[in-house]
């Protein structure tokens, strides 16, 4: 992801073309990890925070105080907090620490602390719609972009929280930030993924949604709530709610049918899962080459030819899928474990393309028990042969 991003600062300095489409995660950010940090407590409580490199062990007091920001309004609303009285900072990381940046003081802890709570985050966003002056997006754009050049994660915490303090509205700091968030639950996140992609919408307004349509994303205003919408639709395909994940991705295809982000890899999955074969099939002849090139539309094709009654067409396309990609059969019929760390890049027809792609193999032959039987019977017989 931090990658992506400067390559892309990179285009809209130089207007290079696009990176290649060989990289992975390119549905936006997974869902949080373990949790960073706390949810926000009441005043006069012993909290001990954890911050990325480090542990800040905070007291809070009862003098309360609201935070401001540079525009006259708080993106954080009007809400009191408790000062921090200690904080802690391991010299290693401060010696890492740009000249640009001042010490991390108790002020952005204290701000962190509401910044994470997903009760507050509500209210940030709401601040998204009113007027920013460009100047000041620009200066927002210009930290998220020093975060992703940062290979320190406190610095790089820091500058996105000065990103959206900045600019409420600045849609790709916010998906980043929320690595940083405590672990949500799942409404949670949808409801945060929501409301980061409906800003962005209105930041866009209604006629870039009619003029765009179908080149949305060679329009570079577009990408952040491209981003944020892929992630919604990702974060819905994780929780199980495959046929709104599916609407969001139509949409999304809708306004740009090249698909820059790669997204039809795991929509032709959904689809097969959820027996919509007159969309499969349509998602075969508009990326007819894919199958030659990518391990889940060779054996997207071997599944649909199945559900399409047509055996003898499925079982010649097996033989092709195979010469595609032969790793992904084992991990197509749970015979191999998907590793927990996925790579970074992979290869046509190699194990690292089967590893990517093997959720994705899953979704769509899971949902159909006895073709999954069907296939490892023809796997028998042709080792029998």
């Amino acid at each position: 992801m931090r990658r992506r991003k400067l390559n892309e600062r990179s285009r809209i300095q130089n207007s290079t073309s696009p990176p290649p489409i060989f990289h992975v995660n390119s549905v936006g950010p997974p869902v949080a990890e373990a949790s960073r940090l706390p949810a926000f407590t009441p005043p006069s409580s012993l909290l001990r925070v954890f911050v990325p490199s480090c542990e800040k062990k905070i007291q809070l007091h009862s003098s309360l105080f609201t935070i401001q920001s540079p525009h006259g309004f708080s993106p954080f609303g009007h809400v009191a907090f408790a000062p921090v009285q200690t904080a802690y900072k391991p010299s290693a990381v401060l010696s890492k620490r740009p000249t640009s940046l001042q010490p991390f003081s108790p002020f952005t802890l204290q701000k962190s602390l509401f910044l994470m709570n997903p009760s507050n985050l509500f209210l940030s966003l709401e601040r998204a719609t009113r007027e920013i002056p460009p100047s000041a997006i620009g200066e927002s754009m210009n930290c998220f972009y020093d975060a992703m050049e940062s290979d320190d994660e406190d610095d790089m915490y820091e500058l996105l929280q000065r990103a959206v303090a900045i600019d409420p509205g600045n849609a790709d700091a916010w998906l980043e930030l929320m690595s940083f968030m405590p672990k949500l639950t799942t409404e949670q996140l949808l409801e945060v993924l929501k409301n980061i992609v409906d800003r962005a919408a209105e930041r866009l307004g209604k006629k870039m949604f009619q003029d765009g349509a179908g080149h949305f994303w060679g329009i570079h205003e577009t990408r952040p709530y491209m981003r944020a919408r892929a992630a919604y639709a990702n974060a819905l395909y994780q929780a199980g709610r495959l046929a709104e994940s599916c609407a969001e991705v139509d949409a999304m295809l809708q306004l740009n049918p090249n698909d820059n982000q790669g997204l039809r890899y795991r929509q032709i999955s959904v689809a097969l899962a959820l027996g919509q074969l007159d969309k499969v099939r349509m998602f075969l002849e508009r990326y007819e080459n894919e199958i030659r090139y990518n391990t889940v539309f060779a054996w997207a094709k071997v599944l649909e030819r199945y559900l399409s009654g047509a055996m003898d067409e499925a079982i010649a396309q097996i033989k092709v899928a195979q010469q595609q990609n032969a790793h992904s059969l084992a991990y197509l019929l749970g015979e191999r474990k998907i590793p927990k760390n996925q790579p970074d890049r992979y290869s046509l027809g190699s194990k690292e393309e089967a590893i990517c792609f093997a959720e994705n193999l899953q979704t769509a032959w899971n949902a159909h028990l006895a073709a999954k039987m069907w296939l490892k019977t023809q796997k028998e017989q042709s080792k029998s042969v």
